[in-house]
């Protein structure tokens, strides 16, 4: 269903039993959920909203949400098969089929369980669309219940939305924004008694990191060919060494992708003369002709490592900066303890390597890690609301009828995308709220 532009409606309050304020993947994957159970629906498509990812890859663990003492605030409220249970769902919405789940190889290192994908559109065709941007909360005075949500648009137009149930679906940036920026009733905003909105902020980083050699290459795309070629830290070394999430995959630099689509191929049988160069003779001309890769170019390692939560890694409201709704813009303190757990990770990834006999991949000595830019954990999930924005319902502390949706609630990150958990943590969240409008007969 196309959007409407706030600046065409008439209306000075729009009307609805479940507003969704954010129309990505998440917020989508909410609407329709509800909207395939009778509920009514508004989506506000918030233009501040990051779009889905275009691929995404490396599934996370059940590791990856329990308790490591070493990784100081870790552990979920809920336990890694509730998760689980949302996950054929979520799978069924990406587009992706169920991994194979990984079998160690060792003490430290364990294949990745995971694909790379472009994300499905979720298609919303009994969903009223709103394109505006959210810029407050209106609440009791407790800041107990949301009664409704202010929206503004082209030519400043401005609009409520009254609701029922609110849910905030708009990323680890915007979501905790609205609620510190909602702050005509309460000072500090909304859900944020205890100061926790905005905190505990976490990227992973990423960077390509080594270098493999044709031989090497050849050897571990044979190896992985029903798989994501690459290494993920098992849980052994994790807990034994105190080191976060690191994963580690190898990838065509000449041209994405295109070696497992030729080794495959080969593989198959159905190799063509494109598919195979032959450079010469030798080991090197082998190993370049078996894995069927381009002339020029080589493999890269790329890793993938977890940011562990830290109160003062945040986002915050600029004191000095507003956008163009006169809403003071986010500022990020972002926090970068992961280099020890990839240097280790590299070393290890050099030990498997002579253990397989393959030859050894080129270290880059000076890896630089960047952002992937995927942020989650500035509304994070917690039992008590001293440590945590959200409930294990993903409802907000205090607020009976304001929930989030999306990575801003994970109390850790893992090294995975954390698409696929957030869409699984969505379609439990429609049930959690279609569950209670049934039973306390709201609308």
């Amino acid at each position: 269903m196309r959007a409407e532009q706030l600046h065409t409606i008439t209306d000075d309050v729009l009307r609805t039993q479940v507003c969704v304020v954010g129309a990505g993947v998440v917020g989508r994957v909410v609407a329709r959920e509800l909207a395939t159970r009778g509920v009514t629906v508004l989506v506000v498509e918030h233009n501040q909203t990051p779009s889905a990812p275009t691929e995404f890859a490396v599934t996370s663990t059940d590791f990856d949400v329990t308790t490591r003492p070493w990784v100081s605030r870790a552990g979920w409220p809920i336990p890694a098969q509730t998760i689980a249970a949302y996950s054929a769902r979520a799978l069924s919405y990406l587009g992706l089929a169920p991994p194979p789940t990984p079998e160690s190889v060792g003490a430290a290192l364990c294949p990745i369980a995971g694909q790379v994908t472009a994300a499905n559109p979720v298609d919303l065709p009994d969903v009223r669309i709103v394109d505006a941007t959210a810029i407050h909360l209106d609440t009791d005075a407790t800041g107990a219940h949301v009664y409704a949500l202010e929206l503004s648009g082209l030519g400043g137009r401005r609009c409520l939305v009254e609701a029922k149930v609110f849910v905030l679906a708009m990323g680890a940036i915007e979501t905790p924004r609205l609620l510190l920026a909602s702050r005509r009733t309460l000072p500090s905003g909304v859900g944020n008694r205890y100061d926790q909105v905005g905190r505990y902020l976490q990227d992973r980083r990423h960077g390509v990191v080594a270098r493999l050699s044709p031989a090497a290459a050849a050897a571990a795309f044979t190896e992985f060919r029903n798989g994501t070629p690459g290494f993920a830290l098992s849980a052994t070394v994790q807990r034994d060494e105190r080191l976060l999430g690191c994963a580690m995959w190898f990838r065509e630099a000449a041209k994405r992708g295109s070696m497992k689509v030729a080794l495959d191929r080969l593989l198959r049988g159905k190799a063509s003369a494109s598919d195979v160069s032959i450079i010469g003779g030798g080991a090197t001309g082998w190993a370049w002709r078996t894995a069927g890769l381009p002339r020029l170019g080589g493999v890269d390692v790329h890793a993938v490592v977890e940011q562990a939560p830290d109160f003062d890694s945040r986002v915050r409201l600029s004191d000095n900066e507003t956008d163009a709704f006169h809403v003071p813009v986010a500022e990020i303190d972002p926090d970068d303890r992961q280099l020890a757990t990839l240097r280790r990770a590299l070393d290890l990834l050099t030990d498997e390597f002579a253990r397989r006999d393959w030859p050894a991949p080129n270290i880059d000595p000076t890896p630089t890690l960047t952002a992937v830019n995927e942020p989650t954990g500035t509304t994070r999930m917690s039992t008590n609301p001293r440590d945590g924005v959200v409930d294990g319902q993903c409802r907000v502390h205090g607020v009976d009828n304001l929930y989030i949706a999306g990575p801003s609630v994970f109390p850790t990150t893992g090294h995975a995308d954390p698409t696929l958990a957030a869409v699984a943590l969505a379609i439990r969240l429609a049930d959690t709220i279609a569950a209670r409008m049934a039973a306390t007969r709201l609308g």
